[in-house]
């Protein structure tokens, strides 16, 4: 099969993670694999060093044309770059198109007539709640956002979304195509954290507030005053929130801050206990949770999108669960509370370590991909 998988750029995010983890599973399995970064092409050697493949190649179309396919574009220059597109996509023997992030949706929905596959991320539930961050964030926030919502699932094939919550924005529309469900995929780990109580706390995310760092620092910082040893492992996106809250909290022991963090691997092999205490709007299927559980490595984490069922194993949860709703203070509390209680009891812990493997199982990148390659079959004879 001959795949283009396109998204808006490999900036950081679960999105971008996950959609060069796919394309290096699509090529493992003896795929033609097309990459295509739509709008500002970024390029990160972590992703980079994933797409290394011989079945891996870069999709070559001039920005300058995409600049041009904006909606505002005039007609007749328009159409010549859309035949453009399509004639080059013939060309390559392109089979069917996975499109990843709203922006990129669009462009895809209504430029392209090759099978169309909506890999639906927390984009859409973000600008259909926020209308403010779509006008401001998006490529098309001069556009009434649920107008174009509605001509992507009219022109697009399938929708396969990671996490219950990206249904919101599907239910609301009246002609939809067919939709289902199917996690983000990651390689399983050989070597795992082999702890057997809490001394190594972190946290791994993008470096905006809502992510629930300021929530954690607070926590540990009294902590410490009675667990001597912990230690805190805050890996970030670099951002002036960041900046600014590493400054305030300069003279607190042990706390190692990673900007940038560009090896997972070790990053979290030197933890024993992950907190995510988020709030993020458009939190639906978070990869740092997927990259955790791989590790065998428990989770305390808010209620928030997918992450209940993520933890959920056979027989109980690989973590806990704090309200998203708590005020601060109240989050602080708990989730001191519920620290102290694994440091104090490693019986504890080590049961919620031992469930981290049932509950990885549902994530596994193999099986994922299989399932993405049976809607690719599925819509690609639809068209014959």
């Amino acid at each position: 099969m001959r795949i283009l998988l396109a998204i808006n750029n490999l900036g950081t995010g679960g999105a971008e993670t996950f959609f060069c983890q796919l394309a290096r599973s699509l090529a493992e399995k003896g795929h033609k694999v097309f990459i295509w970064q739509v709008f500002h092409p970024v390029h990160d050697h972590q992703y980079l060093d994933v797409l290394q493949h011989r079945n891996i190649v870069e999709f070559e179309f001039s920005r300058e044309y995409s600049e041009f396919l904006r909606i505002d574009t005039p007609s007749i220059r328009r159409i010549w770059l859309v035949r453009n597109l399509r004639r080059k996509m013939k060309s390559l023997g392109i089979d069917v198109v996975n499109s990843h992030l709203f922006e990129t949706d669009f462009y895809i929905a209504s430029l392209v007539n090759i099978p169309h596959v909506i890999s639906m991320h927390g984009s859409y539930e973000m600008y259909y709640h926020n209308k403010d961050v779509y006008k401001k964030d998006s490529f098309y926030g001069s556009s009434d956002f649920n107008e174009l919502s509605a001509l992507i699932f009219k022109k697009s094939n399938y929708i396969i979304t990671a996490a219950q919550k990206n249904e919101e924005t599907i239910l609301v529309h009246s002609k939809v195509p067919p939709h289902r469900m199917i996690y983000y995929g990651k390689n399983k780990i050989n070597k795992v954290n082999q702890s057997v109580s809490v001394r190594n706390i972190g946290m791994i995310s993008r470096g905006i507030e809502s992510k629930g760092w300021r929530i954690l620092i607070e926590c540990f910082k009294q902590l410490v005053n009675s667990n001597k040893d912990i230690t805190l492992t805050l890996g970030y996106t670099d951002s002036e929130y960041m900046d600014k809250l590493k400054e305030e909290n300069e003279g607190v022991a042990n706390i190692h801050w990673k900007k940038g963090v560009t090896d997972l691997n070790a990053f979290f092999q030197g933890l024993d206990l992950f907190v995510f205490p988020t709030r993020y709007p458009a939190e639906s299927l978070p990869n740092v949770v997927i990259e955790a559980l791989s590790y065998q490595i428990p989770v305390i984490s808010t209620n928030i999108g997918e992450i209940p069922n993520m933890l959920s194993a056979k027989e109980g949860y690989a973590g806990i669960l704090l309200s998203k709703n708590d005020e601060d203070r109240a989050m602080i509390e708990n989730l001191r509370n519920e620290i102290e209680n694994l440091i104090s009891k490693p019986s504890g812990y080590i049961q919620l370590k031992n469930l981290c493997e049932s509950a990885f199982e549902k994530f596994d990148l193999s099986d994922n991909t299989d399932q993405y390659l049976s809607v690719f079959r599925k819509v690609i004879s639809r068209n014959d």
